[in-house]
């Protein structure tokens, strides 16, 4: 599992987790910020 952090999310902030499965194996996922629909986190899971 790769991840990606963009370090400013607060304890405030309600975040989204988005998953989009890409094929059997692969999905991608990306914390998102519900105010203002910000990406703070994105990664790839492989499941092998």
């Amino acid at each position: 599992m790769d991840l990606l952090f963009l370090a400013e999310g607060n304890l405030h902030d309600r975040i989204d987790a988005q998953f989009q499965q890409i094929d059997e194996s692969t999905y991608l996922h990306s914390l998102v910020r519900q105010e203002d629909k910000k990406v703070l986190a994105t990664g790839r899971t492989i499941w092998v």
